[in-house]
């Protein structure tokens, strides 16, 4: 049984680069300097959804460095989840650079939630206030692309760009944007802008904060697929290639994470039953990749 919070399935989103040996056969994967004399960098980006309480990747986008785009790629993906788990409600929690309003009207019409943190402008902009004190407010603004004068004047009325509006409908001039914006304090005189559509009675400031703070997984694994897994070491040159190695180390995880979840639900269940533990003890994710790759390689050979 997959954990959940509140009813909720805490997916997070975020993205990183793997780093690949240059291959100016595709140049589209390579960061040259201005000049295009030399090599800066080269990589895939990858974006993943993250199931944080059952630490499993969910869905994948990966993308060259001209045509990265994470707000395009949580849109697909927050479709592919929807469509491969249908009757799941899934809470997408994401960091700033994320929030775009085609991606929470997205989120919002397929019946899922968000939880995202905003920047101080972005903030601003959608409050007209400051990002410097505690503040929990519901929010209600028409999303239009017209910047016509009785627009301009109204304060409901928010600009949005032609693209975007067309992301959301590509019929509508004018579309309702309801959401809930709260502000919190981080440390002294620090705050973070997040912006949900998650009730306020169910979910206070202090289980936002908490919620947000589960996205945080992700980074750790991250850490274990390029450094444990071994996503770190790619040893192909063509990006075909190294998108599949890239999935491998995907699956590989998710096998691990499957294999940990059956040892722990085994332990704990026959401690419970001799009684003979008081905490319930953690597998070394280290040692267990290590076991089940020495455990694939005697069944290969």
């Amino acid at each position: 049984m997959d954990k959940k919070y509140k009813e909720h399935r805490v997916i997070a989103f975020d993205g990183t680069n793997e780093p690949v040996a240059p291959n100016e056969d595709e140049p589209d994967y390579i960061i040259y300097t201005k000049n295009k004399e030399n090599i800066i960098r080269a990589g895939i980006h990858v974006n993943a959804a993250y199931d944080v309480l059952n630490d499993k990747f969910l869905a994948i986008v990966t993308q060259d460095q001209r045509s990265k785009d994470e707000r395009g790629a949580a849109m697909k993906m927050v479709k592919e989840i929807h469509e491969a788990y249908p009757g799941e409600t899934f809470l997408f929690v994401m960091d700033r650079g994320y929030f775009s309003y085609p991606l929470c009207k997205l989120i919002e019409s397929l019946g899922h939630k968000y939880l995202i943190r905003m920047k101080e402008r972005e903030y601003s902009c959608l409050t007209y206030t400051e990002l410097d004190h505690t503040e929990d407010q519901q929010i209600s603004r028409i999303l239009t692309h017209h910047q016509r004068k009785r627009e301009k004047e109204n304060p409901q009325m928010k600009y949005l760009v032609k693209k975007s509006m067309r992301q959301i409908d590509p019929e509508s001039e004018f579309i309702d944007f309801d959401c809930r914006v709260v502000a919190i304090e981080i440390g002294d005189n620090v705050w973070e802008g997040l912006i949900t559509n998650l009730d306020e009675a169910e979910f206070p400031p202090e289980a936002l904060g908490f919620i947000y703070h589960l996205r945080w997984r992700i980074e750790q694994s991250f850490s274990w697929l390029k450094y444990g897994i071994g996503m770190k070491r790619i040893h192909s040159i063509k990006a075909e290639y190294i998108i599949q190695e890239i999935y491998s180390s995907l699956i590989f995880y998710n096998l691990v994470s499957e294999i940990k979840k059956c040892v722990l639900e085994s332990s704990q269940s026959d401690n419970k039953e001799e009684n003979q533990t008081t905490y319930e003890y953690q597998i070394n994710t280290t040692k267990a990749i290590r076991a089940i790759r020495c455990y694939e390689a005697s069944c290969i050979t």
